[in-house]
């Protein structure tokens, strides 16, 4: 029992009452001389109802309370459509980064600081936007010519940058002693290996020109290059730049042998160079482009863009090297090739590249670059505090104020920096994350193989299932456990039966299904909703909807994404356009949906059959459209309800199939259609109708103008109307006109 008190009053002003006119009574009977024990009882007695009456004003309650505490449901929809029996193609620092996470190899064999300086920096930037503000505050300050106040200010101005630099020297000094930690991460950089699936990347910047001879003539081609990095495949992306040169080399081990023919395109010029074995001392042009390509898949425009047959051996390394040089405007390079029996090109593959590598070469390359910039950070430090240290009251305000300006610019050009300084290091975690895939560990190797066998679907059955993450085990702490998956109407799973999960889902309707959740939870409370999925959505109701409507519940969405960060590689069909009927003999026009991704530079074969037999078909160029809609057509000399299938050919690289077809139907129609037209007098609407439809062969029209006939008798039986029920049932379509109802 608790006693609580309902006064809508100040609780001071009833005490203060109560105080008042308890002084009031003593001081009143003090005034009269009463007898004892009435002198001390008769003013205790009255205070004493002026406390039982004020006590009214407080209005007291005693209440009971228990306590009862409710628990939520949990509730976890897995995403078990199509989509989710793709295996992802992870990058090598990917496939690290995933398996990390999912705690299948043990967390201190990675080094993962680079990541979290990279937040870190985030957090430097702010402190340092704290300090732009000081700066201006200072600045104010001094423009009102109170040099003194300045000066005090400027010794705030001292502790805000030694904070700054401290902290700055803080996170690189945890960088260098986490690096130090990690064997796989400070091999010998003498130690030489055969990387595959890399080639090396040199380039030169502020090199003017779009010619070879402009890039390798230049001074600066015989130094060091600006930037040396290792890629996976022989691209340089449009329009990253002007005026710099490229050097890519490494090796070229092909998987069969056969004659190969290699295609070359670049804006601007470019060179190919091939060795007939692994010596560069052997190197020889084979293609180039003299002037410029239009797009990284224009192959054509020179016949020099394409080289001779050349016969490779399975398994034999060939050196090569490809210059390139870019002057203003559009710049790309792209190179590939025609292997035994193909006949369109396609990018050679990672898999038949490699590169003599030192140790942690494309690591150490990036650490350049990162403390290149660090050291530009630490300098202009250095050069605020110098200019601070210039402050002086017997300078004027302009004087000062040079000072004042010279390091607000200091300021800003580490502003300028530290989104660079973050970038760098999610790319020196990237670098790390290779290392460590390629550095022989055993644990990793087998954790990153079983990773690269699972699809998404068997993710989603790992998480659940894992004694390491142990996720329902922890959500069945925060209240009553229940998991769905996308199958419309059904109820919770048993969990028991989760590693039995199939993909098999054909349409994916996340709006709908969790729309199922909130309607099966109608009176019960929904502690969270937590969603597994590819994010495909593909049907249904729109997830914008599902959100308010959990916003209106008051229901946490907690959303874990499977699969790789970028869409799959993919050439999907994704509707079709057609008639719904059509006539024998006709030409039945298909339009197709096509999309694509990453295969922009692919031609794609598209192809529609029937029972088996190709009807038409029709190659899509490359181009960099992800949607497109391409058009094929066919005679139809059958009849009846006819099935069709659309199919694009899949492509090398390509990890979702079903998507590939498309089926639809069309009513062909062996004999036109049967029409009846009936109007009252030969209006000029009716003529013209009449006179289309005539003209379409596929209509066996009959017409009729009741007040045109002689004496009721029509001239001719083609115009007699029908003779009973079963003729008038034997028209597809009536056409009524303006007729006499009174007929």
């Amino acid at each position: 029992m608790k006693l609580y008190f309902n006064t809508s009053l100040p609780i001071w002003v009833i005490v203060l009452l109560f105080i008042v006119l308890s002084t009031a009574t003593i001081y009143l009977y003090s005034l009269h001389k009463l007898s004892k024990p009435w002198s001390f009882w008769l003013p205790a007695l009255r205070v004493t109802v002026i406390f039982l009456l004020l006590l009214a004003l407080f209005q007291p309650i005693l209440l009971e309370l228990k306590k009862h505490m409710e628990r939520g449901n949990v509730v976890v929809l897995l995403d078990n459509s199509g989509s989710m029996s793709i295996k992802d193609d992870y990058t090598l620092d990917e496939q690290v980064n995933v398996a990390w996470h999912l705690k299948m190899f043990p967390k201190k064999m990675r080094t993962y600081v680079f990541f979290e300086e990279a937040e870190s920096v985030t957090k430097l930037k702010n402190n340092l936007n704290e300090y732009d503000k000081e700066l201006k505050r200072v600045d104010g300050i001094l423009n009102l010519g109170n040099l003194e106040k300045t000066l005090k200010e400027t010794e705030t101005l001292g502790d805000s940058l030694e904070k700054l630099n401290d902290d700055f020297e803080t996170l690189l000094e945890t960088i260098k002693k986490a690096k130090s930690k990690a064997d796989y991460l400070n091999q010998d950089p003498k130690d030489k290996k055969l990387r595959k699936g890399w080639v090396r990347l040199e380039t030169w910047q502020n090199i003017k020109g779009a010619d070879i001879p402009s890039l390798i003539n230049s001074p600066k081609y015989k130094k060091p290059a600006n930037e040396i990095r290792l890629i996976r495949e022989l691209v340089i992306p449009e329009n990253i730049g002007n005026n710099y040169g490229c050097r890519l080399a490494g090796f070229i081990i092909p998987e069969k042998s056969g004659n190969y023919q290699f295609k070359i395109s670049s804006d601007d010029q470019s060179q190919l160079f091939l060795s007939t074995d692994a010596e560069e001392k052997n190197l020889k042009q084979i293609a180039n482009v003299k002037t410029f390509a239009a797009s990284p898949i224009d192959f054509s425009k020179e016949p020099n863009q394409t080289s001779k047959a050349i016969k490779l051996g399975s398994g034999k390394k060939y050196a090569f090297k490809i210059l390139f040089k870019e002057g203003n405007g559009g710049d790309h390079l792209t190179v590939q090739w025609l292997p035994p029996g193909v006949k369109k090109p396609e990018p050679i593959p990672s898999s038949c590249l490699a590169v003599n590598s030192s140790a942690n070469e494309n690591l150490q390359n990036r650490l350049k670059s990162f403390e290149l910039n660090c050291e530009k950070v630490q300098k202009e430090f250095k050069n605020q505090e110098e200019k601070l240290k210039l402050f002086d009251k017997k300078k004027s305000v302009k004087e000062n104020r040079t000072h004042l300006k010279a390091i607000i610019e200091s300021s800003k050009k580490i502003r300028e920096l530290y989104p660079t300084i973050s970038q760098q290091l999610l790319e020196l975690q990237s670098a790390a994350d290779i290392e460590l895939a390629e550095s022989g560990n055993k644990v990793v190797d087998e954790a990153l193989e079983d990773l690269k066998n699972k699809t998404r679907i068997d993710l989603v059955k790992y998480i659940l299932n894992s004694k390491k993450i142990a996720i329902l085990d922890s959500l069945k702490e925060k209240g009553d456990l229940a998991v769905f998956d996308m199958s419309e109407g059904k109820g919770p799973l048993k969990l028991d039966t989760l590693h039995e999960l199939e993909a098999k889902v054909t349409k994916t309707s996340l709006g709908n299904r969790m729309d199922d959740i909130f309607k099966y939870y109608e009176n019960k409370k929904i502690a969270a909703l937590i969603v597994i999925s590819d994010g495909n959505n593909n049907a249904g109701k729109t997830l914008v909807s599902i959100k308010e409507m959990a916003k209106e519940r008051e229901v946490p969405l907690l959303a874990i994404g499977i699969g790789a960060p970028r869409a799959p590689k993919d050439i999907a069909i994704d509707h079709v356009i057609t008639p719904k009927t059509g006539f024998k003999s006709d030409s039945i026009k298909a339009n197709i949906v096509l999309k694509r991704n990453s295969f922009e530079n692919s031609h794609i074969n598209l192809k529609i059959f029937s029972d088996g037999e190709l009807l038409a078909e029709k190659q899509v160029p490359p181009g960099k459209e992800s949607r497109l809609v391409v058009t094929l057509g066919f005679v139809e000399e059958r009849s009846g309800f006819l099935h069709y299938t659309v199919q694009a050919e899949s492509l090398q690289g390509e990890v979702l199939y079903p998507n590939n077809e498309k089926n639809f139907s069309i009513q062909i129609l062996k004999d036109p259609i049967r029409t009846l037209f009936i109007d009252e007098f030969p209006r000029w609407e009716s003529r013209y109708c009449n006179m289309m439809l005539k003209r379409d062969q596929r209509i066996d029209l009959r017409t009729i103008f009741v007040a045109s006939m002689k004496d009721g008798i029509l001239e001719t039986s083609k115009t007699a109307w029908p003779e009973n029920q079963n003729d008038l049932n034997g028209f597809q379509i009536l056409v009524m006109g303006d007729t006499n109802p009174g007929h």
